[in-house]
């Protein structure tokens, strides 16, 4: 395993755009395991795992880029919520910010425009659709649904 990688060329990192992943997983998950499950949705350019530095131990945290941002998004969409391991707690996948980009993003920023909100257990896609439609037109939604409950 390796450090996530502090003095990389940000063109490396962020090109193509959103095609680097951040992944909230156990502790216990190592950079091979990472590669080998997120291997199936395109070619991998690198996988680091975020350690402390005191302890080198993982944080639980890694990324995963690929090589293009459509593998990336597929990646994200099919891996969020799943088990990498038996006894492992489910991994959290969401697009990197840019290395260059500031806390705080441009709302009018043209790359902003999938959100991933929380909502009731009740909530049908429908009642999704109808409380963002006054912000702008919605290309498609998705609930994301417990696979072992088949709830929300």
């Amino acid at each position: 395993m390796e450090e996530y990688p502090t003095k990389q060329p940000t063109e490396n990192l962020d090109d193509p755009p959103n095609s680097r992943l951040f992944v909230v997983t156990s502790r216990s998950i190592t950079e091979d395991a990472l590669r080998d499950a997120f291997s199936v949705f395109g070619d991998i350019q690198g996988v680091w795992v975020v350690k402390d530095k005191q302890t080198k131990e993982s944080k639980g945290i890694c990324y995963v880029k690929f090589s293009k941002s459509s593998q990336a998004c597929l990646a994200m969409e099919e891996m969020h919520g799943k088990q990498l391991a038996e006894a492992s707690k489910p991994v959290k996948v969401f697009i990197a910010q840019s290395r260059s980009s500031t806390r705080h993003r441009d709302v009018e920023d043209e790359e902003l425009t999938r959100i991933f909100v929380m909502i009731p257990k009740s909530f049908s896609e429908e009642d999704l659709k109808d409380t963002f439609k006054e912000y702008g037109d919605i290309e498609y939604c998705v609930i994301i649904k417990n696979k072992f409950t088949g709830g929300k």
